[in-house]
């Protein structure tokens, strides 16, 4: 169990690297330099470590959409009709 909670906090956390730095990507109109990729994940790096609460309250939503699904697939649904509804 701790194995698989130290795993989720890695994932969580390389997720939130990367979908900040798509999001910063995407909003750029220039390319953005190797110096300041490197920089904006060691900034997200540093706020992790500074509040790892954010990582356990990620791993506390993906555990109830894990069981929301889980749910749906037992009442014979699939989790993705779960979320349109």
């Amino acid at each position: 169990m701790r194995r698989t909670l130290l795993v989720l906090c890695f994932l969580a956390a390389g997720f939130a690297v990367g979908a900040g730095w798509l999001a910063l990507n995407a909003s750029a109109q220039r390319a953005i330099s190797e110096p300041e990729i490197d920089e904006f994940e060691q900034r997200v790096h540093d706020y992790l470590l500074e509040n790892p609460e954010v990582i356990m309250e990620a791993l506390r939503v993906l555990l109830e959409r894990q069981r929301a699904a889980e749910a749906e697939v037992s009442r014979g649904r699939s989790p993705s009709a779960a979320r349109r509804s």
